[in-house]
């Protein structure tokens, strides 16, 4: 009786090994592309890049863990660049160095052509007027050359 059991249990074990391989050629081919050259791949067929452009990533796109510091935070490099468009908006005004020390900003402005000195400073005023109102955090101080170009 137990060598029946035995041999009942034998058979039955490889049967069902035996069954699996019709399920086989299907396992293998599942991740096939279209012309079964690919086996297995982690890209997606249609968006494979091969000029192996970062198109327009950052670092903070390159690592999850990093935050991201594009775009709506203060520094006081975008505060420069407000401060040169500011001034280059202006059509007799051209922006030459702006700095930061610490809440002061420097700013140097080229006018064109001659100036007395009444009018250098009434050109430092309206300066000064335009930046504290784009900055109202900073000290502006400001400077006017002549530019004679």
């Amino acid at each position: 009786m137990k060598k029946s059991i035995l041999t009942i249990l034998l058979m039955l074990t490889i049967t069902s090994g035996c069954t699996a391989k019709s399920n086989a050629d299907n396992a293998f081919s599942s991740n096939e592309d279209k012309n079964g050259t690919q086996l297995m791949s982690n890209r997606r067929a249609n968006n494979i890049d091969t000029t192996n452009e970062t198109r327009g990533q950052t670092m903070s796109d390159q690592n999850p863990n990093l935050l991201n510091t594009d775009g709506g935070r203060n520094s006081i490099r975008s505060d420069v660049d407000k401060a040169r468009d500011v001034i280059n908006q202006t059509t007799e005004y051209q922006s030459e160095s702006v700095w930061v020390n610490g809440n002061v900003m420097w700013v140097t402005v080229y006018k064109k052509g001659m100036m007395t000195n009444e009018q250098r400073i009434d050109a430092e005023a309206i300066v000064h007027a335009l930046l504290v109102k784009a900055l109202p955090r900073y000290k502006i101080e400001v400077r006017v050359l002549q530019d004679r170009t």
